[in-house]
């Protein structure tokens, strides 16, 4: 019987963020017993390695290897809102968030390449941070096919849902995720946003589904400039380096003004300004409604172009943030023990997207992929997998 390595339970609980009284109560054993586990005294039942395996959110066969694990290389777009303090715990559950998302994305790879399927998409790091910004819009709106107006046509919505289609098209995958499939590992916003795995075959972005969906197509555009980047990776402090705030700053330039145009924000008369704090809050958010845009980011191009001051920046993108919580917070409180809504297969399709879906039964047809594997992939119970691909 393979010999569990003491150590490597340190490793994974402190990863975790869980101190050795609260893992001790999560697996319903003493502190004393715990150590013993972990000081190599005792042999852990299968049963509580299992358990420790699920809480840490790591494989099992981690506890069995003789070595430290080398943790992956931290990939470059991790965007979070500015000044939140990460906790081990929350961090540990991001990490292990991009972990999942990678191995549906290798998985995917190998199937894709058993079938001589495994073509590179041309854009994938086509463009590099010192080109023009006029080239870099032009390019990603050709190549998704992007038309602006028919963005700001539909409902809000809609309008997101047409954006993730039309980058869909182009060979990109993006999910909707927001926890570990517990809403007990919700990740808010403010710590996770979205993030991008630009792999050349298989690229993945990933946008928080709790956050305002106002921003969603806002973070969706910034993750597909890292994917057009080339960027791979996450980095757990964003922006601590001077390549990672031009990196990041460069995104949001190109998100923003594909989505407001820098001749359409100057038209803007400056008049319209020379208000108090309330009537610029009011006039901000009823331009970015209009525009199925989200109010922080109309402030942020405004900001940029110098129409207002940074201390009004800060201080509408706080308001705006906080507003957005509260009004939240009422529906949650509205809807709490009221019953319908879609499915639970109705809404998994909405987050995994329906051509990860449609790759998945293509492969699974064709045998490249096992149960197990596809299963792994669209992040659902090998049970459950024939309702979430034939909806």
């Amino acid at each position: 019987m393979p010999k569990i390595n003491p150590n490597n339970l340190i490793w994974a609980r402190e990863k975790a963020g869980y101190t050795l009284r609260e893992a001790a109560t999560a697996f319903g054993v003493s502190e004393e017993k715990l150590a013993e586990w972990e000081s190599g005294k005792l042999n852990p039942p299968r049963g509580k390695l299992l358990l420790m395996s699920n809480k840490y959110h790591i494989p099992l066969t981690i506890f069995y290897i003789s070595r430290k694990p080398v943790e992956s290389k931290p990939i470059e777009d991790f965007r979070t809102l500015p000044n939140k303090k990460i906790s081990p715990k929350e961090e540990a559950w991001v990490k292990a968030l991009v972990r999942k998302i990678k191995v549906g994305q290798n998985l995917i790879n190998s199937a894709l390449e058993d079938e001589d399927e495994a073509i590179p998409i041309s854009f994938v790091g086509s463009i590099k941070i010192t080109d023009s910004t006029k080239h870099i819009i032009e390019s990603i709106k050709e190549n998704i096919e992007f038309d602006l107006e028919f963005f700001r046509q539909k409902k809000q919505a809609e309008s997101f849902n047409y954006l993730r289609a039309q980058i869909e098209k182009s060979g990109i995958f993006v999910l909707l995720q927001s926890n570990l499939g517990s809403h007990h590992t919700d990740i808010d916003p403010e710590l996770f946003r979205g993030f991008c795995l630009a792999d050349p075959v298989s690229p993945f972005i990933v946008i928080n589904s709790k956050d305002h969906p106002a921003a969603w197509s806002f973070t969706l555009l910034h993750e597909l400039v890292h994917v057009f980047l080339g960027n791979t990776g996450i980095s757990s402090k964003l922006g601590t380096g001077i390549k990672e705030k031009k990196t990041e700053k460069l995104c949001n330039d190109i998100a923003s003004n594909i989505l407001l145009p820098h001749e359409e924000l100057s038209s803007i008369k400056m008049s319209t300004l020379n208000k108090s704090t309330n009537e610029i809050v009011s006039f901000v958010s009823n331009f970015a409604e209009k525009r199925n845009l989200s109010n922080s980011m109309v402030s942020y191009r405004m900001y940029c172009c110098n129409m207002i001051e940074k201390d009004l920046w800060l201080f509408l993108n706080k308001e705006f943030y906080t507003k957005w919580k509260n009004k939240k917070s009422e529906k949650k409180e509205k809807s709490k023990g009221k019953q319908g809504g879609p499915s639970y297969y109705v809404l998994k399709k909405h987050q995994i997207g329906t051509p990860l879906i449609r790759v998945v039964k293509r492969m699974m047809a064709e045998g490249a992929l096992s149960t197990t594997k596809a299963a792994k992939i669209l992040d659902v119970n090998a049970r459950n997998i024939e309702n979430v691909i034939n909806l």
